[in-house]
C-alpha cells in the first residue's frame, strides 16, 4: 500500500463542532482506506480539551500540533513577510514537515485548507499533491473590515490585501487544486491563472440525507440556527438576526420561537436575553433538530467560502432562508431563499412559518 502525507490546516475530527472540519475527517477516512497516512494537523486552544484519539485511529501515524496566541506572537514576529492565516502554522508545523519527509518516502501529499498550504513548499521534489481550498481568507478579512472602526478597518484591508496576494502566489505550489463550490474555483483560477481548478462538493453523512419529515415530526414555529459560536460571523448572525429581524417575525407570528444551537457561545451569545429565543449548546448530532425546524436560518453578513450547515439543512428537506453569503456557493435549490435585507429575511421566514 502507497504512503500518504495528510496536512490539515484545522483539527479533522468527528467531535469537533464544525462541519467543515467533520468533513475533513470523512476525507481522511477515505484515504485511509487507501494509503498508509502519516496526518499533521493543528488544533487550536479550544480544541485542546477534545478527545480524539479515536478519530486518527485509521491513521499510521498522526502529529497534532498545538497553535496558540504565544505560537500566532512568534509567528508574527519570525516570519513577518507571511500573513497571519499562515505564519502560524508554518512556524509550529516546518520542523515537523522536514522529519516526516526525511523518514518516510511519500507517495503522494494531501493538504486540507489553505491556511497549512505553505508547507507544501517545503515537500520533497517530485511528490505529487493536491490541495483543497474551503475559502479565501483575504474575502473574509475584507468582509470583517466593513463591521470594523478606525483604525482597525484600514488595517483588516491592508492584511486583507497582503492575503490575497499570498493566496494568489500558494495556489501554484501544489500539483492539483481543488475548491469546494464553482465560485472558488472561478476565484482561484482568476487569482493564480490556473485553468486545471476542480470541485469537491461538499457530501453529508447519509443519516442526514434520510431524516424523516413530516407533519408529525415538525414543529410550525420553530426556527432555527446551528453552528460553531465562537466563530465571529455566527457570533454577528445570530445577534443581528435577534436585534434587526426576530421583532419582526415575532410580530407576525406570535407562537414563532428562535433554538440557537451550537458550541462554545461568545460572552456576549452566552448574556443574550430575548423574547422566545433558546440558546441550547453543543449539540453532537443534530438529526432530531432539523427533523423539527420549520425552517433554519443562515444570516451571515461575514466570513467566506461555503457553508456546510447550510449544506446539510438542505440535504435533510429543512426549508432555509440565507444571506448571500450565507448561500455563497451552495447549489441551487426550491427549499433554499436568499434574502439580503433585515425586512426581506423576515418576510422569507415569516412565509415558511405557520400562523
Amino acid at each position: 500500500m502507497k504512503s500518504l502525507l495528510f496536512l490539515s490546516g484545522f483539527l479533522p475530527s468527528a467531535r469537533v463542532p464544525s462541519g467543515g472540519q467533520q468533513l475533513v475527517h470523512r476525507e481522511l477516512e477515505r484515504l485511509a482506506r487507501e494509503y498508509r497516512v502519516t496526518l499533521l494537523a493543528f488544533r487550536n486552544e479550544k480544541e485542546s480539551a477534545i478527545d480524539v484519539g479515536a478519530d486518527f485511529a485509521s491513521c499510521r501515524r498522526a502529529e497534532i500540533v498545538p497553535v496558540g496566541r504565544l505560537t500566532r506572537l512568534f509567528a508574527t514576529l519570525r516570519h513577518p513577510r507571511l500573513p497571519a492565516i499562515a505564519s502560524a502554522r508554518f512556524a509550529a508545523g516546518a520542523s515537523i514537515m522536514r522529519s516526516l519527509c526525511r523518514e518516510t518516502s511519500f507517495d503522494r501529499i494531501h493538504c486540507e485548507f489553505i491556511q497549512a498550504a505553505g508547507l507544501l513548499r517545503l515537500a520533497p521534489v517530485g511528490v505529487p499533491s493536491t490541495l483543497v481550498v474551503h475559502d479565501f481568507f483575504h474575502e473574509a478579512l475584507a468582509r470583517r473590515a466593513e463591521h470594523l472602526r478606525e483604525p482597525l478597518r484600514s488595517l483588516a484591508h491592508v492584511e486583507a490585501k497582503r492575503t490575497k496576494r499570498w493566496e494568489a502566489g500558494i495556489l501554484h505550489a501544489a500539483d492539483g487544486v481543488l475548491t469546494l463550490t464553482e465560485r472558488d474555483r472561478d476565484t482561484a483560477q482568476r487569482l493564480s491563472g490556473r485553468a486545471d481548478v476542480g470541485v469537491r462538493y461538499p457530501t453529508v453523512p447519509g443519516r442526514l440525507e434520510n431524516i424523516r419529515r413530516d407533519s408529525a415530526t415538525i414543529d410550525p414555529h420553530l426556527v432555527l440556527f446551528f453552528g460553531l459560536l465562537s466563530r465571529a460571523e455566527n457570533e454577528d448572525a445570530v445577534l443581528w438576526f435577534v436585534r434587526d429581524i426576530w421583532p419582526e417575525v415575532m410580530k407576525a407570528r406570535p407562537r414563532a420561537r428562535f433554538v440557537v444551537a451550537g458550541a462554545a457561545p461568545t460572552e456576549s451569545l452566552t448574556r443574550l436575553r430575548a423574547e422566545r429565543v433558546s440558546m441550547i449548546g453543543y449539540v453532537e448530532d443534530p438529526v432530531a433538530l432539523l427533523s423539527r425546524a420549520a425552517v433554519a436560518v443562515a444570516p451571515l453578513r461575514m466570513g467566506a467560502g461555503i457553508k456546510i450547515k447550510v449544506v446539510e439543512a438542505l440535504a435533510a428537506g429543512l426549508p432555509t432562508v440565507a444571506t448571500p453569503i450565507g448561500a455563497e456557493g451552495v447549489r441551487p435549490s426550491p427549499l433554499l431563499a436568499v434574502a439580503e435585507s433585515s425586512s426581506d429575511f423576515a418576510r422569507a421566514c415569516i412565509e415558511r412559518l405557520s400562523p
